[in-house]
């Protein structure tokens, strides 16, 4: 056990009732702080008993003063020469050691101007002589908050003092009274807002009888705005009193570390000390106090008289800060500041003042002028005659981590972050009681990062250790680190669930959510909002595994939750509440229960439809794709009226977000034109349909215009509808024309990435199959490839070499063709032609010939598939496979799609040969390929991972293996959520 030992000094009866309550503050903090292994030993002139003591008990006071941390020496009407000699020695200890801390107070006397004159004397020595700020106190609750503060100083791993509802309590525990705090007591918008929550709490007890006794509708709606009004008041207070507890430790500092302070600091401090603001900010404010700055600046004086204006100015800002920050009032912080910061440059001041400048403009969400001025003061703290504290660089590494992270600037974040862990946890080895909290939150806080990067194994290294800390801390004081080790907990779950361990992700959301209960059911105000965040994250994960029914029931304990809270405080939990109903319709939908499903959707619609009227630009998005579920929904039960209605909502709303921002909702934008396309062609409305399908086709060939790897699929589905639709109209021109400009596309695609229809370069050649039988579409095609042919072979007798790379591929497209009619004799004969001459061409040019090798036997190998020859299919798949796994190894980004492609393929045949060994070995190759693939390019191949993992998900289905059917399908289903 720490102890920690305090001498306490004073006239022994002027001040008898105050020592006495000091000695009870004292033994109510060690209650507090045993179980943290703290004790204050605190001594005083009653300490020792009557026994005869060698040297007499003064020797042994003496000696207590000498090994003492802190001293207090209180005055009241009288200096001892007991409690005068007791400084003398506390002093000389002080200057031999720098320790004991001095601290001196005096009791105002009761009868004005009684000072006693021994006791100006003593004043007046520690003002002159010794240079020493000493303070006065009018009531004891004063002196304890003092006294608090100077323990505070010392180190230890205690808990913030915390001022609610007009008491400071310590540790959760009420021990002085704000009424009896003149700094406190003169603070005019704290007390308004503690006077109005007063009222507003018996306003609300009232509304709650009447309500109780005639529980009509309006009633209700009395009790629900009383309500309201009261945690709206509630939370405004709560943001004040902590202010103005800084205020209080401001003023504390200023006082106790020794600083220079000029006259007009010195006198409003006086003042505030009294309670009294407005006198202590006029001077603060005094005109003449601008015009005194200037001359001194004009007769170029030393930075000392610059520093005592620019501390003057400080101490307005703290105080300003304590009273309640509005616009206006932010607006002249930020200005006062400003002067600040330029008068330290120019003459070169101290720049500590510059962290809490940066904190302030983070509060107001002045993230990147924060980020300058945070990185300023860095820049000041790299200069080798600077030596700031290892705490104080943690501090402002840890708020430029925060800052950065906020513009999105990870490299930044993860630099910082690890920058102040290295110092925290260098500061937690030498001393864990103090800074093993703050070490937490660092692990934790790079542990989010790193979820942010999808880095998993650091985010649960960090999220780890962050837990380890606080389930220790929470064992000693539960009451002050059990939110934390909740936090810590639900950060691993969620964590585990991204990374499908459920197993772990039930047990650390089960874990947060215990904790979370027992918080709420003693403070629900503060802790129901997380606990409704934990069982939403419960349901999602169950919903994750399919375990629907505990799905449902943490999700609705969510809802229940959010419901009684946006009644309360609808601005604050009114989009909780909308994004509970959708993630409960979204639960309905996937278990096919789609009048539920739609039921749940519309309510978070009408909450949507409110909050989007208020406030178009946060909640339009979140509007839209409500509607957009609700017409998904209303196809779901065939109610196309209602689904054409929500669609051409959500077109609305979507038309208008990509006029202002097009790179962000023009993708959006296409897919919703191409989703009432489909409606209409469904419903045979096809002159709306192909509207429809050509405006998402204008739009998806102006985003592949620029980024063609990302939209060109879509573009390509855009095609195919459009084809479809002229098909459906007997437009056999258009028909053409789309199907060949999808094929166009489709067979540039397979350069990279061959077909992933098994239907070779042709790539969309399938589609016309079915689509132009009866036309002369194959013939023609037929026709101009046996030219080429002809062309080719007559050319290669003159110059071999020249043609032979132009032949082999007329060979293997007309065997394609073949292919795709089902004329097999005259494919196999082709597709062994080109066989042929690119094995040749390959032996001479691997570099150049391999990768069209491996397309021929890919294509020769999916025309004995076809014709069911599977053995030969087998050879040539595996022929294709020997090459595009050495072409991948030495070029992943090139080929790794077509090998994803040659594994599928074989997982294919493995299928129909019934060898589900090696099928499933192909398909969790084929995964593995595009999980890298989809690391490095989402955009480009999230959907070729979401089709592996559903047909993977079928694939355990098939063999009964439930457990990992359900992983691969909510794998797919993660992802679709990102797309």
């Amino acid at each position: 056990m720490k102890e920690i030992k305090i001498f306490l000094a004073s006239s022994i009866v002027d001040l008898k009732e105050d020592r006495s309550a000091i000695r009870e503050f004292f033994n109510q903090l060690n209650k507090i702080y045993h179980n943290r292994d703290v004790y204050f030993d605190l001594i005083d002139c009653e300490t020792y008993d009557s026994s005869i003591a060698i040297g007499g008990k003064q020797s042994q006071y003496d000696k207590e003063i000498r090994d003492s941390e802190l001293c207090f020496f209180l005055f009241y009407r009288k200096v001892g020469e007991y409690t005068k000699h007791e400084f003398e020695v506390a002093l000389e200890a002080f200057k031999d050691k720098g320790k004991p801390k001095i601290d001196t107070y005096f009791k105002t006397a009761q009868i004005e101007n009684e000072v006693y004159e021994d006791v100006a004397a003593f004043m007046e020595r520690l003002r002159t002589e010794l240079g020493h700020y000493y303070r006065t106190y009018d009531h004891i609750d004063t002196l304890k908050l003092r006294i608090w503060n100077q323990i505070t100083t010392l180190g230890l791993d205690l808990s913030e003092n915390v001022l609610s509802d007009g008491e400071i309590k310590i540790n959760g525990q009420a021990l002085i009274k704000a009424e009896n705090v003149p700094l406190l007591k003169g603070n005019k918008a704290l007390n308004e807002l503690t006077k109005r929550k007063k009222e507003l709490k018996a306003s609300l007890d009232e509304a709650r009888k009447v309500y109780l006794a005639n529980p009509s509708e309006e009633n209700e709606s009395l009790f629900f705005d009383a309500s309201a009004e009261l945690n709206k008041v509630s939370k405004q207070l709560t943001e004040i009193e902590k202010q103005a507890m800084s205020f209080v430790s401001t003023v504390f500092e200023i006082t106790s570390d020794g600083r220079v302070l000029t006259q007009r600091q010195k006198k409003a401090l006086e003042y505030f000390n009294k309670g009294d603001y407005d006198s202590a900010q006029l001077i603060l404010e005094d005109k003449d106090r601008e015009n005194e700055l200037e001359r001194a600046k004009n007769r170029h004086q030393g930075k000392n008289e610059i520093q005592g204006y620019v501390n003057e100015d400080l101490l307005w800002i703290n105080a300003k800060k304590a009273q309640g920050v509005n616009k206006e009032s932010a607006n002249a912080i930020i200005e006062r500041y400003e002067k600040v910061l330029n008068l330290s440059r120019e003459y070169d001041l101290d720049k500590d003042f510059m962290y809490d400048y940066a904190s302030f403009l983070y509060k107001q969400n002045e993230f990147s002028k924060a980020i300058l001025v945070a990185e300023e003061l860095l820049y000041f703290y790299s200069n080798p005659n600077l030596s700031p504290s290892e705490y104080t660089l943690a501090e402002l590494y840890n708020l430029l981590g925060i800052l950065c992270d906020d513009v999105n600037d990870y490299e930044k974040t993860e630099k910082y972050h690890l920058l102040t862990l290295e110092i925290r946890e260098r500061l937690a080895k030498k001393n864990p009681d103090v800074y093993e909290p703050g070490l937490a939150i660092s692990y934790n806080n790079i542990g989010v990062l790193y979820v942010n990067i999808n880095n998993f194994e650091k985010s649960e290294k960090y999220f780890l250790l962050a837990t380890e800390i606080r389930e220790r801390l929470a064992k000693k004081s539960p009451d002050a680190y059990e939110p934390d080790l909740a936090t810590s907990y639900n950060n691993l779950a969620v964590s585990y669930n991204d990374v499908n361990d459920y197993e772990k992700s039930e047990k650390y959301h089960l874990l947060a959510t215990e904790i979370r209960e027992r918080l709420a059911k003693k403070n629900p105000d503060a802790y129901e909002p997380n606990l409704a965040m934990s069982y939403n994250n419960l349901g999602v994960s169950y919903n994750d595994i399919m375990d629907y029914e505990k799905s449902k029931r943490y999700k609705l304990l969510a809802t229940e939750i959010y419901e009684r809270l946006a009644k309360k405080i609808p601005d604050a939990y009114e989009p909780d509440l909308a994004a509970s109903y959708n993630n409960i319709g979204n639960l309905y939908r996937d278990i096919n229960d789609y009048e539920k499903s739609k039921k749940y959707y519309l309510l978070a619609t009408e909450i949507r439809e409110r909050l989007a009227k208020k406030n178009p630009d946060a909640f339009e998005t979140d509007l839209a794709a409500s509607y957009n579920n609700l017409g998904v929904s209303c196809s779901d039960v065939k109610d196309y009226e209602k689904s054409e209605k929500y669609k051409l909502l959500t077109i609305e709303i979507r038309e208008r977000l990509a006029k202002k921002n097009p790179d962000a909702y023009e993708p959006d934008l296409a897919a919703s034109y191409n989703n009432i396309g489909v409606l209409y062609a469904n419903i045979n409305d096809f002159e709306k349909s192909e509207k429809y399908f050509l405006l998402a086709t204008e739009i998806r060939e102006g985003l592949a215009k620029k980024n063609p790897d990302v939209y060109e699929p879509d573009l390509v589905k855009s095609y195919n509808s459009l084809a479809i639709i002229y098909e459906k109209k007997n437009d056999f021109e258009k028909e053409e024309k789309y199907h060949f400009l999808a094929a166009e596309i489709r067979e540039n695609l397979s350069n990279k990435y061959w077909d992933t229809n098994e239907s070779g370069s042709t790539g969309n050649y399938n589609n016309l199959g079915a689509l132009y039988k009866g036309t002369n579409y194959y013939e023609n095609l037929e026709k101009h490839y046996l030219s080429k042919i002809r062309e080719y072979e007559s050319l290669s007798k003159e110059t071999p070499d020249g043609f032979k790379p132009d032949l082999a591929a007329c060979y293997h497209n007309i065997g394609v063709l073949y292919k795709d009619i089902k004329d097999y004799n005259k494919a196999e004969k082709y597709l062994l032609s080109a066989i042929e001459m690119r094995a040749a061409l390959a032996k001479e040019s691997p570099d150049e010939y391999e990768s069209d090798l491996a397309m021929s036997y890919n294509s020769l190998g999916i025309l004995y598939k076809n014709a069911k020859d599977y053995d030969n299919a087998k050879k040539y798949y595996l022929l294709a496979l020997k090459i595009i796994e050495r072409l991948a190894k030495e070029n992943p980004g090139m080929y790794e799609p077509n090998l994803a492609e040659c594994y599928n393929n074989l997982s294919k045949l493995y299928k129909k040969i019934e060898d589900f060994e090696k099928e499933e070995k192909y398909r969790l190759l084929e995964v593995g390929v595009y999980e890298k693939s989809t690391e490095k390019n989402a955009e480009q191949y999230r959907e070729k991972l979401i089709e592996a993992y559903a047909d993977m998900s079928l694939f355990y289905k098939a063999m009964k293996n439930r457990k990992q059917a359900r992983l691969y399908k909510k794998l797919a289903k993660q992802l679709r959520k990102k797309s």
